[in-house]
């Protein structure tokens, strides 16, 4: 129901799990606790649901796997 998104590429190296959570209708809710879809968000994880990861294309994917590029997590 929902997922993770990442920012683009920083630096080449590094990519970022973004401030904003992916809903599988494509919207986009940002971290505020004043959006009622962020707080629908947080009562389904209360539930004990757990977000899911985003889907790098293959590219980036191949980047993760041989260690070239590292994901790390937002502010």
């Amino acid at each position: 129901m929902y997922k993770k998104m990442y920012e683009s590429n920083l630096d080449e190296k590094t990519i970022r799990i973004s401030d904003y959570i992916l809903k599988d209708n494509g919207d986009q809710i940002p971290k505020d606790p004043t959006n009622v879809d962020y707080q629908e968000f947080l009562k389904w994880q209360s539930e004990g649901n757990t977000i899911s990861d985003a889907v790098l294309n293959d590219i980036l994917q191949a980047k993760v796997d041989d260690g070239t590029l590292t994901i790390e997590e937002a502010d």
